[in-house]
C-alpha cells in the first residue's frame, strides 16, 4: 500500500468521526490454499528418509504466499460487501446508506474505520469463518504512533519511538539536551550551499573510513520517516540520498545533524481533521483538496522541484527531488515541478473518489510562477515553449 493512501485514510477517519480498530491476522500467509503442487523438505525432528512434504497450504517465503494470502482477503471481504480500490489495492470500502466502512491493509495488518459497531462485529464473525485474527485498538501502525481527539475529530501521526531509537542507536555518546535545531540544515545562505555543496568520498581512504559508520542505514531510516509524517525531513534527505554509495565525511555530518533535528521535533507529528491553522483560501471555500509546486532554477545544472498536496488541514502527500532533465528557463522548471505533483494529485483524487468522497470541482493548483501559470492558462506555444508542449498541454487539461 502507498504511504498517501495510509495518510488519506486517517484523514477520514478523523473527519467522518469513525471508529478505528487494528486486526491483526496471526500467520496471513498459511491461510491460503496452495494451488501449485509443490513439496518442501521435511522439518528438523521430523525428517524421513526418502520423503518430502506436499505443501497444501501456502507458507512464508514461497514466491506464491503473498498473492495467494491478498486474493483470499480480498474474496473474504467482497463477499461481505466490501469494494475493492482500482488504484491502491490494498484499500476496501463498505460504503451503504447506513453503514460506512474502510480497510487498508499492510501485509498481516488491516487498519479498520467504522460508523457502525455492529456491522464491524457482523465482518468479524465473517471474517473469522476463514481467517485467524485478532483485534486491538489502534494506537500504532505500521511504526506510527497514533494520538487521537475525538472531540476535536483529529488524528495526529507521530514517529516519536522510532525516532528515538534511532538516536539511541547511532548518538547515543552526544549530550541531548545540547541539542537545540529548529530546521533541518539553517536558513541562510552560507548554510544551505554548504548543504549542497556535499559530495560523495573524493578518494579510496574516506570511502573505507565510511564504510563502518553506519550511512546507509541512518539516511534510510530517515527516508521512511521522510516519506510517513515528516515532510521537512524530505529535501535534505533525497539530496543526501544521491551519496549513497559512497558518502564523504561531510554527507555523513549532515545526515547525523538531519537525526538530531528530527529528534528535536519527534513531537510536532501531522495532524488530519479538527479546525485548520491556515488561513482561508478564497479560491477553495469547497472542501477541495489543494495542490502546491515550487522549483529551483539556477546554482545546478539539473535543480530541485516538487510540492505537496493538502486536504483535512494537513498535507497527505509531499514530493522534493532533482528534475531529471535540464530546464531552460525558470518557467519550464516550475512547470516540470507542477506536472510532478499533478500525476500524484490524480492519485490522491482517485482514492477519495473510491473512498465514497464527491468532489465539488476541479481540485485548485498553486504555483508562485507567473510565466509558468500564463503559460499553462493560455492556449498555444510558441518556438520558445515548443520543447514541452504536451506538458502543457496536460496540465492545461487537468
Amino acid at each position: 500500500i502507498r504511504t498517501i493512501t495510509v495518510r488519506i485514510f486517517f484523514a477520514e477517519v478523523a473527519h467522518r468521526d469513525l471508529d478505528l480498530k487494528l486486526i491483526d491476522v496471526v500467520k496471513a500467509f498459511t491461510h491460503a490454499t496452495m494451488k501449485e503442487r509443490l513439496f518442501i523438505e521435511l522439518p528438523k525432528g521430523f525428517e524421513q528418509e526418502g520423503k518430502v512434504g506436499l505443501l497444501n497450504q501456502a507458507l512464508e517465503g514461497t514466491k506464491q504466499a503473498a498473492n495467494l494470502w491478498q486474493n483470499l482477503l480480498t474474496e473474504v471481504l467482497a463477499a461481505f460487501g466490501f469494494v475493492r480500490s482500482t488504484i491502491d489495492p490494498n484499500l476496501y470500502v463498505y460504503d451503504k446508506p447506513d453503514v460506512y466502512m474502510i480497510a487498508v491493509v499492510w501485509v498481516d495488518d488491516i487498519a479498520c474505520g467504522y460508523s457502525d459497531g455492529t456491522a464491524f462485529e457482523a465482518l468479524l464473525t465473517h471474517m473469522r469463518k476463514r481467517i485467524n485474527l485478532k483485534v486491538d485498538d489502534m494506537n500504532q501502525f505500521i511504526g506510527v504512533e497514533i494520538y487521537r481527539d475525538r472531540k476535536a475529530k483529529s488524528i495526529t501521526l507521530k514517529q516519536k519511538s522510532y525516532i528515538t531509537a534511532l538516536v539511541e542507536k547511532h548518538i547515543a555518546s552526544e549530550s541531548i539536551k545540547a541539542w537545540k535545531h529548529q530546521t533541518p540544515s539553517g536558513t541562510s545562505k552560507e548554510e544551505v550551499a554548504k548543504l549542497m555543496a556535499i559530495g560523495q568520498a573524493k578518494t579510496d581512504a574516506e570511502k573505507c573510513n565510511m564504510i563502518a559508520k553506519g550511512y546507509l542505514s541512518i539516511l534510510g531510516a530517515l527516508l521512511w520517516a521522510a516519506c510517513m509524517t515528516m515532510p521537512d525531513l524530505m529535501f535534505h534527505s533525497s539530496h543526501l540520498a544521491r551519496f549513497m554509495q559512497s558518502p564523504s565525511a561531510e554527507a555523513y555530518e549532515a545526515v547525523l545533524d538531519l537525526l538530531r533535528y528530527a529528534y528535536c521535533r519527534r513531537d510536532i507529528g501531522i495532524t488530519f481533521g479538527g479546525v485548520s491553522k491556515s488561513p482561508p483560501i478564497e479560491i477553495n471555500e469547497s472542501d477541495m483538496p489543494e495542490v502546491w509546486a515550487d522549483a529551483s532554477f539556477g546554482g545546478t545544472v539539473m535543480p530541485f522541484g516538487g510540492g505537496f498536496i493538502r486536504w483535512r488541514n494537513a498535507a497527505v502527500c509531499w514530493i522534493s527531488r532533482k528534475l531529471k532533465f535540464v530546464p531552460l528557463s525558470t518557467c519550464e522548471a516550475e512547470v516540470a515541478a507542477l506536472v510532478n505533483v499533478l500525476m500524484e494529485a490524480m492519485f490522491v483524487v482517485d482514492i477519495l473518489q473510491d473512498m465514497g468522497v464527491v468532489l465539488a470541482d476541479k481540485v485548485p493548483c498553486f504555483t508562485d510562477s507567473k510565466s509558468g501559470f500564463d503559460i499553462i492558462r493560455q492556449p498555444g506555444v510558441t518556438k520558445h515553449t515548443a520543447h514541452f508542449d504536451r506538458w502543457l498541454h496536460w496540465a492545461r487539461e487537468l
